[in-house]
């Protein structure tokens, strides 16, 4: 193989080398910017989840990475039913309008009028309502009014209504103004009961027909023909009482949220327990139990305990001796008074044997 051939190899293998070495480093970068897109991916994901949870710590919990998660909570899922019940409330009550009928029949067949209609409306202002009946006389018909004006109990219930909805659409849960808005509801349902019976009476037709003149003459017959639809009316003070009921239930939720109760249900802390004393405080070499003054009985010495010990051993081996001599001479003298006269000259004899006994045997 000639040296131009072996040149021409290697520098082809150089060569192969080289472009695999380009190949791998493409393949590098093009791993490389994969992976940064990932990262910029997750980066911005992350970014906008923080986005989305920083809105809905700003705007509450009504709105959250567009789901209503309120309905999830027991206070925002009464806040809800507030806002759909409170619309309910003054949407029936505020566009109420009805219509009654009479009829006036005279003598003359010509004046009568047998479709007299009234009309009235919310706000209940019946004292300007009015309508035009016969007089049976040949006359001109005369304009007569309504009686009653029931304005501000109907007013009054629309506006607690209103301002419920509105309130119950905010993010926003106050004690406070829960209190005066179930305050409000009982205070505007009852007046609005009060003056919705008011209404009712005002504009019985029977009641109306008293007001026309040509009904008190002879001859004349006046009768109702309609009487006014008062479902709807009979439905808004349902809901101002449901809504009653639900700013009241609602007060504990809201009553929890604030924090005031959260001190009160924590749990006691754990007692420790005591150690429980030693039975016997015993120390280096025989001591009294130091518990022995407080119990009941009789407490024998344990010098004496040992005395006794000794000589009511039988046979075999002694048991342990007297401390001390001074100590038998004592237990001899408590004897004393129970011994009979002549024993003092017989303790005189024995004494000297059993001293001697005594040093023998210790």
């Amino acid at each position: 193989m000639t040296k131009g051939t072996r040149w021409e190899t290697e520098n082809g293998q150089k060569g192969l080398v080289e472009t695999e070495n380009k190949v791998k480093k493409k393949k590098k970068k093009k791993k490389e910017k994969k992976e940064k897109k990932k990262e910029e991916r997750k980066r911005e994901k992350k970014d906008e989840e923080e986005r989305w949870r920083r809105k809905d710590e700003e705007n509450g919990p009504l709105v959250a990475g567009g789901q209503f998660r309120v309905l999830k909570v027991p206070l925002g899922f009464i806040k809800a039913l507030e806002w759909i019940f409170a619309i309910f409330a003054f949407s029936t009550c505020g566009s109420y309008s009805g219509m009654f009928k009479m009829s006036v029949e005279c003598k003359n067949r010509t004046e009568s009028d047998l479709s007299i209609e009234v009309e009235f409306e919310y706000p209940f202002r019946l004292h300007q309502v009015y309508f035009d009946a016969p007089t049976c006389k040949g006359g001109p018909p005369e304009r007569l009014f309504l009686v009653g004006d029931y304005s501000s109990s109907a007013e009054f219930f629309v506006t607690i209504g209103v301002f419920a909805f509105l309130y119950s659409m905010a993010a926003l849960s106050d004690f406070g103004v829960t209190c005066v808005f179930t305050f409000m509801w009982l205070v505007s349902s009852a007046a609005w009961a009060k003056g919705l019976s008011d209404v009712k009476a005002s504009t019985d037709p029977e009641k109306v027909v008293d007001l026309i003149s040509a009904c008190d003459e002879e001859g004349n017959r006046c009768r109702e023909v309609h009487d006014p639809v008062m479902s709807g009316l009979n439905t808004s003070v349902c809901f101002g009482f449901m809504n009653l009921v639900l700013w009241g239930g609602n007060l504990w939720f809201v009553f929890k949220e604030t924090g005031i109760i959260a001190p009160f249900m924590r749990a006691p802390p754990p007692q420790e327990k005591q150690p429980a004393p030693d039975s016997y405080g015993q120390q280096a070499g025989y001591e009294q139990d130091p518990y022995a003054g407080s119990q009941g009985g009789y407490q024998p010495e344990y010098n004496q305990q040992q005395q006794q010990q000794g000589y009511n051993q039988e046979g075999g081996e002694y048991g342990q001796a007297p401390t001390s001599f001074a100590n038998q001479i004592e237990s001899e003298e408590s004897l004393g008074s129970v011994v009979p006269e002549n024993y003092s000259t017989h303790n005189a004899t024995l004494l000297p044997v059993c001293l001697f006994v005594h040093m023998s045997v210790c």
